[in-house]
Order: structure tokens, then sequence, then C-alpha cells
């Protein structure tokens, strides 16, 4: 099961961790990288190269395999994954001699938390931290059965379908940890156990507890909890220096603030629970400081010094309660208390759902399923922020000289070049180039698509052969009426897939900071924000009655539902139907509508389409195959014909010719970038409107998609 997380390690060498009196949960004392090599495919690992990995991180810790007791595994729960990864593991441990006495655990956060992807190898050595600080080794959750062509006979190895203590062995608790990805890289790595310090005696007779909070509820809530802890096992290890050193040091001074200068953990207990009974009491000062401060209260920074010299930790109390910002750390000149783990903030429970979105009971939360979320984009009003410029060059492409006016009165250093004389040479200067697309009032859409469009994708080209590819630069689209802000607008889509473009473009070239704007037909041309405004890469701005509007999206209330979208039993033509994108939407009109379909596609048929289409065939009719070229007239030509012969009525015609558009900016050619985006072949549009007079196309450039109305 795939599911979304995140994990932070603070990573320092030991030294340093120790020479800061950092609190050490564990020591990764060897790792290893390598790659499986080509395989079958990429669920399928390599085992000798499994074990290879594991042998070079056991060499980098300086081990031998024996001194493991538990390995959290890669274990994404497949039939074929898991065998060859325990294979690895036993090959790893042969050269060491493979005992038959159960001393290695195999366990896998994964039934715990799901697939994590990029984070799942990282959560895998998060939950061997916990393990060791716990001193135990979690069950193996929903586990049943053990996959027939795994074999722990005869091995160290058995799998924690219980809960346990983790025993130290005579080498005390090591484990190895595994993240396999699904290309082929392989990671481990060894973790030890710290050697647990020894309980830290206060050596001063007395310290300051602070507590802060957002709220009055918060802060009572906070007190609760360490009542709590205070009075449990599990504070015993802790030292009123180490507990105050660490609230002081680590924890953000909040408006509600609660300061006590106590001399042991029995008097802090006493006055926490005289102040949750509203008790007044010498040394305990309560303050909402943002509202509570006292007329002559003094906070001046030789206030503070003079305190902080003094050692005067019932004024310091007082003077942090009031909102004085503190530097704690000069109480421990010479020695500092270690940092500990201590109960953290009591967040507020609340809920936040989405407008209209039903609530469950509480007792009904583990059985609430989600539905699908759909989601619409609209455009909200924005407060622009504007900066200086810092670019030194700003280069402004084919511009009209009404145009090339405007911007001089805002920049008259700007530089006005045709795209066929563009120049970003010096490496030294980062520029900002600027362009406008053509009005596309009065010409045709097509034409004008591919004229707007297109000369954006000359631009990059240029770019890339100027050696810019990965250098900062500044880039500015700025088109006309193409997207619908107010439903009432008339949108002039011809240039919106620059929209759709420029994304494409931020992704693949992160080093340029691309900036998009959509203007209104007839107005003046705001050029002083256009320079200076704050845009992010991913967000685009749209000028409209004078003001800004930004694209948010929003959840769209289900409607009734409409007629579908396809015919029962019908009949569809599938250009590119041999492709990926053809085959998934074939798979759901075969097995929700039984629809009979008629493939089209340039490669003659093979064994591997052949079972592609047989596999269909299991979910209703087969479809049917025909090798034909569709910028050939005479190809489709016959392959008309000989659908028409077969099947008289076509109730649809689906676009899904994409392959050979599969492919990056950098090494994509001008021709077949012309071709994605809709680039002019009247045989085919006169071969689907022949067939039928409905068509669906998908594309592989998205820039198709970049008009929203």
């Amino acid at each position: 099961m795939r599911s979304e997380g995140a994990v932070v390690l603070l990573l320092a060498p030991l030294s340093v961790a120790i020479a800061n009196n950092n609190r050490i949960h564990a020591l990764l004392t060897g790792s290893a990288t390598n790659h499986g090599g080509m395989a079958a495919g990429v669920t399928v690992p390599n085992p000798e190269q499994q074990a290879r990995l594991l042998q070079a991180a056991w060499r980098d810790a300086g081990i031998q395999p024996r001194v493991l007791s538990y390995v959290e595994t890669h274990g994404t729960g497949t039939a074929l994954g898991d065998p060859i990864e325990v294979q690895g593991i036993k090959q790893a441990f042969a050269d060491d001699g493979i005992s038959s006495e159960k001393l290695c655990g195999l366990g896998a956060v994964k039934t715990q938390l799901g697939h994590l992807e990029a984070a799942a190898g990282i959560v895998g050595l998060l939950k061997t931290v916990l393990c060791l600080e716990h001193k135990q080794l979690p069950a193996l959750l929903h586990f049943q059965q053990l996959n027939p062509h795994i074999e722990l006979d005869n091995t160290p190895f058995y799998l924690t379908t219980e809960k346990q203590a983790w025993l130290a062995n005579s080498y005390g608790r090591v484990a190895g940890v595994s993240s396999f990805g699904s290309g082929g890289a392989n990671a481990h790595v060894v973790v030890t156990e710290y050697p647990a310090t020894v309980h830290e005696q206060d050596w001063r007779s007395d310290a300051v507890f602070v507590l802060s909070a957002k709220t009055a509820e918060a802060l009572s809530r906070y007190v609760e909890c360490y009542l709590a802890w205070l009075t449990s096992a599990e504070s015993i290890a802790v030292s009123l220096s180490q507990l105050c050193f660490t609230l002081q040091t680590g924890r953000v001074a909040m408006a509600h603030r609660l300061a006590m200068h106590v001399k042991d953990k029995q008097e802090l207990i006493s006055k926490l629970r005289q102040f949750q009974q509203a008790v007044t009491q010498d040394g305990v000062y309560y303050s909402h400081y943002k509202t509570s401060r006292p007329e002559h209260y003094d906070s001046t920074e030789t206030t503070i010094a003079s305190a902080l010299s003094e050692g005067n930790l019932d004024k310091l109390a007082l003077l942090w309660a009031l909102g004085a910002n503190i530097t704690w750390l000069a109480l421990y000149p010479d020695r500092k208390p270690q940092c500990v783990s201590l109960p953290t903030y009591p967040f507020a429970k609340q809920r936040y759902w989405l407008p209209g979105t039903p609530i469950p009971e509480q007792d009904a939360i583990t059985e609430y399923q989600p539905q699908p979320l759909v989601l619409a984009p609209v455009w909200q009003h924005h407060e622009v922020k504007t900066t200086m410029r810092f670019a030194e060059q700003l280069i402004v492409l084919d511009a009209e000289r009404d145009m090339q006016a405007l911007i001089r009165q805002v920049d008259d250093k700007a530089v006005f070049v045709s795209l066929s004389e563009v120049s970003v040479n010096n490496p030294s200067s980062l520029c900002h180039l600027l362009w406008f697309a053509p009005s596309s009032l009065a010409v045709d859409t097509i034409a004008a698509q591919e004229q707007g469009v297109l000369t954006v994708f000359k631009l990059v080209k240029t770019l890339i052969a100027q050696g810019r590819a990965e250098k900062e630069l500044i880039v500015t689209l700025v088109t006309t009426q193409t997207q619908a802000v107010f439903a009432s607008e008339a949108v002039q889509p011809a240039h919106a897939g620059i929209h759709a473009l420029a994304g494409v473009i931020a992704k693949e070239f992160p080093a340029w900071r691309i900036r998009l704007f959509d203007l209104e037909h007839g107005v003046t041309i705001p050029v002083q924000e256009l320079l200076n405004v704050e845009l992010s890469t991913t967000d685009s701005l749209a000028f409209r009655t004078g003001q800004w509007f930004q694209r948010v999206f929003i959840p769209l209330r289900a409607g009734p539902d409409s007629a579908p979208v396809y015919k029962q039993r019908g009949v569809y033509v599938v250009l590119g139907g041999a492709g990926g994108v053809a085959t998934a939407w074939s798979e759901y009109v075969i097995t929700h509508y039984q629809a009979q379909l008629i493939w089209l596609g340039r490669r003659p048929i093979d064994a591997e389409l052949e079972q592609r289409l047989n596999r269909l065939s299991q979910l209703g009719p087969k479809p049917w195959y025909i090798s034909a070229d569709a910028t050939e007239l005479a190809s489709l030509t016959q392959a008309y014909q000989t659908i028409k012969a077969r099947f008289p009525v076509i109730n649809g015609v689906i676009h899904a010719a994409t392959a050979e558009f599969d492919d990056s900016l950098t090494t994509m050619s001008e021709a077949h970038f012309s071709l994605g985006i809709g680039g002019e072949n009247n045989d085919l549009d006169a071969f689907i409107n022949c067939m039928c007079r409905r068509r669906t196309r998908f594309s592989a450039i998205p820039v198709i998609n970049g008009c929203l109305r």
C-alpha cells in the first residue's frame, strides 16, 4: 500500500555531538550503496548485488554478520521482491557461516505505514533507532503466512511476528537497514546502540523551570503533561538541571508564560499542582506578556545582564515571564547540562475539514472512507508584492513599437531584439528575457497557437544552444486574454498552451525563473509591475479591471449524474493503440462499456502486442489491430476501407498517438514538437472526419491542456 510521510534526522560526527553535549540516539557505523544492474524489470532486484551491498556496509562498519541481531528489510511485500531480498541476506551471511540458531530478526516498517516511496528508507532507519531506544522489536502487522519462496529453516533468521524485547548479544544491539529503489539503486546502513549515559547529578542547587503556550488553555494542558511525566518512572533518569536547561534552550517562548524558581523536582511538582489550583506562590510567575506587562517593567539588556551575572534566578524567572528574551546559556559558562527528551507541546485537537465535507462521528472514524475530491480552478483577487529588479540586463523579444515605448519609460537600458538575434552568452550577467505573445484576434487559432507556443519552444532551444540550460535566468512570458478569469469572459485560446508549456520549462530547467502573466485585451499594460512583481515559478497571474488575480483550486461539489461519455457496445477507432495511454483507456472502456475497439498503430503486430490484446479480451470484446502509418495517405486509405467494410458505424475516434512525442525539450526536435502540439496533418484530419464526427485526443505534451475554461 502506498502512503505518504516525511522524516527528519539530525546527523553529526560523533565527536561534535559529544562536544555539544547532544543527546545521541544511535550510531551509524557503516554504509554502502550500489546498483543492481540490468534486470528483467523494475520490480526484479538482483540478489547478488544486494548481498555485495550488505557485505560492503558491514566491512565499512568493521563488523562480521554474526554481530547483527536485527535487519530492517526493504520488504515491499511483493511475491518476487521479498524472496530475492531474503536470498541476498542469506548470501551475505554465507561467508561468515550460516547458523541454524535464530539470532537475527527480520522486520519491515511497511507493515505499519505502507510504502512511503522516497521516504521509505529513512523511515526504516527511524524505526530502527526507536527500536534501539525502547529495546523492543515491534510485530509485523497483518502477517498471516510466509511466502512459499522464502526458506528460513537452517538459517539464523526469524520474522518478528510478535512484539518482543530486543535482547542484546555479546556485541550489544546492532542492526542493518536496507532500502532499494525501483530503478535498481540499493543502500544499506549499520545502526549501533549508543551506550547509555550515566545519570547526571544536579550540579547546582536550584533552577528556573519555564513553560509557555499559545493560549492559557494550552498552557494548562502543558502543565498537566509535565505533572504526569514528573510522577512517572520515565522522569527518574532526568535531572532537574537537564529538565530546565532543555526547556530554556530547546523550546520556543510563546505569549502565555509560566516560570518558577525551584530547588528540586519535588518542589517543582508541588508548585505545578498549586498553579493548577490558582494558588498564589512565591517564586512562581505567570503572565500573558502581551497584555499584562507591569507599568514600570524594566527589561533592558543591562537589567537582564545584571541578573545573569548575579545568578539571580528569581529575577530571571520574573523577567522571562513578563516577555524578556533571556540568554540562558550565560547561566552555564563552564558546563552545559545535556538536552533530554521531554513532553512535547499539547496541540489543540481541532479538525480542519473542507467546506461541505461530512465529519464522521468519533466512533466511526476508523470506518470512514474518504470520497474522491474533484478540484476546480478559480481566480481570486491577489495583492501583489513588488521588489526592485535584480537582473543586470532586460532583453525584450519581438516587441512592437508601442510596447517598446512603454518599456523604455521603465527601463531606458532595455535591449530590443528579435528571436533570431537573442544572445545571453555573458555568463556573469543575470539576464531577464521578456516576451509578449502576438495578438490572435484575427488569425486562425491553430496557426496562431503554433506560432506562439512554437516561438517559446524556439526560444528554449536557442538558450540551450547558448549554454544557458543550467545557468540562472529570468524568463517572463505574457499572454492576452487566454484565461477565463470571469465566467462571462471571452477567451482567446490560441496561446493558452504557453501557460502549460511554461510549467514544463520550469520543471526541466530549475535554474530558470519562469514568470507567467495573462493580460486583459485593450488595456494599458502595467509594465512596471510586470517587471517587478514577486511571483513563484509555479504560479501565474492575470490582470483584469485594474487588479491582479491568481489561480487557485477549490473543491467542486458533485452535480447530477451526466449522460455516459461512451456508448455501450460502441465501436471506437484508437490511433496509437499500441501505446501505454491507449492501453489504459482501452481497459477502461472495455470493462465499463464492453466497447469494440480498432487499434491503429505503426508497428506490425508481434507476440508482445498479441499478448496485450489477449489480456484485454478477458475483459470483453478483443480489440482488432491494424498496422497503419498515420502520416501516409495510402496507408490511411487502406485502413479506412478495411474498417468500414467490417464496421459501417463508428462511434468515435481516439487520438492517442503520443509515443513519438515522449521526449524532453532538450532533445526534442522542432518537427516532433510541432506534431505534438497539433501540427497540420490534413490526411489524418480527413480520415477522422470520414470515420465519424466525434473525436477525443490525448497528448504527451501538456501544452494542449493549457486553456482552462
